[in-house]
């Protein structure tokens, strides 16, 4: 079960699964913080933004895998190299 905020976040609790599309094909183990993407489909509501939690898993397809652990995050946006990623969509699954 997730709680939606308003129509801007959404709270992932630990051990959610989201599956992402983009260019890049990666697994993520994520810190807290907030993440930033550009859309999230959640049966036909659109948001941008959505709050991560501990040990949140980011999954984006690929035939390849490979596993990272975030950085902490700021308020409003993610340090490290994971802000060059250009996400398209998250679909949760």
């Amino acid at each position: 079960m997730r709680l939606f905020v308003n129509s801007e976040y959404i709270i992932m609790r630990p051990k959610d699964k989201i599956l992402v599309d983009s260019e890049i094909y990666r697994d993520y183990t994520v810190m807290s913080g907030m993440f930033k993407v550009t859309k999230i489909d959640t049966s036909n509501n659109c948001i941008d933004l959505m709050i991560i939690k501990f040990s949140d898993r980011i999954q984006l397809k690929s035939n390849n895998t490979y596993s990272y652990v975030l950085q902490a995050l700021t308020q409003s946006k993610i340090l490290g190299s994971y802000t060059k990623y250009n996400i398209q969509d998250i679909i949760l699954s």
